[in-house]
């Protein structure tokens, strides 16, 4: 709420500068921690984004404004990671690195950091390895990705999509195309059949066929399930040329 009323703010009177040390000083406060402050940096980044867009400003100036924007969701991102102590929220600041809508508010690597964090304090938890898997991946890590992968697939006993997905992706990374589609089909599968799936599975599902050169799954729009810790996995469209792929 605080972070919306200094958007709001921001907004009405044009002053970004203003905002970005208001948010800063309030990421001093114990109050500001919290599981819903990667949403509240989600939302600068995304106001960030609507400033380069809004026409209606000189272009020096919105890059300017969504500068200050971006550098107090830095601030808030900064501070929830200093007061981060448990594997819940290691997992929660490295799913959101790793995979926030706003490229620019990403940083990979920091991710691989936290869910390492998180995977040694709770080996047994299947979703911080997949987390782990997904961060290794955006930054590049093919084989690290692959095997932290492998292993949240072998913890989950019941197996999940989203991680067949990532396991498809990464192995087309290394040039194992004929396992990726295996994967991919698998996923794909699984969601057609399963009546409990969220729209991140069938996010990663289409974007995995782009990575493969294949057609979109036809697979509903909207799963009849949704779990809240999934969406700040949630990613756009991912380029189609990659380490092996002109």
């Amino acid at each position: 709420n605080h972070v919306s009323n200094l958007l709001d703010t921001w907004l009405q009177r044009d002053d970004g500068r203003r905002t970005q040390q208001s948010i800063a000083a309030m990421a001093g406060t114990p109050a500001v921690f919290g599981p819903g402050l990667p949403a509240a940096v989600q939302a600068l980044g995304h106001v960030a984004q609507e400033v380069r867009e809004n026409q209606t400003r000189p272009p020096q100036r919105r890059e300017e404004l969504a500068r200050c924007c971006l550098n107090a969701a830095g601030s808030l991102i900064d501070a929830g990671i200093a007061n981060t102590t448990a594997p819940e929220g290691y997992h929660r600041w490295a799913s959101f690195l790793a995979g926030c809508p706003q490229v620019e508010l990403r940083d990979p690597a920091r991710a691989v950091e936290l869910a390492e964090k998180a995977v040694r304090l709770a080996p047994k938890v299947a979703t911080f390895r997949q987390t782990l898997g997904l961060a290794d991946y955006r930054a590049g890590n093919w084989r690290q990705a692959l095997d932290a992968l492998e292993a949240a697939n072998r913890q989950q006993l019941d197996g999940d999509c989203a991680t067949w997905s990532l396991l498809a992706r990464a192995h087309w990374q290394l040039g194992l195309e004929e396992e990726a589609r295996a994967w991919h089909a698998k996923a794909v599968e699984r969601i057609k059949q399963t009546r409990r799936f969220s729209s991140l599975h069938r996010l990663y599902a289409t974007e995995s066929a782009r990575l493969l050169g294949l057609a979109p799954p036809a697979i509903p729009e909207k799963g009849p399930t949704e779990d809240p810790d999934c969406r700040p996995l949630a990613e756009p469209p991912e380029p189609v040329s990659h380490s092996h792929h002109p």
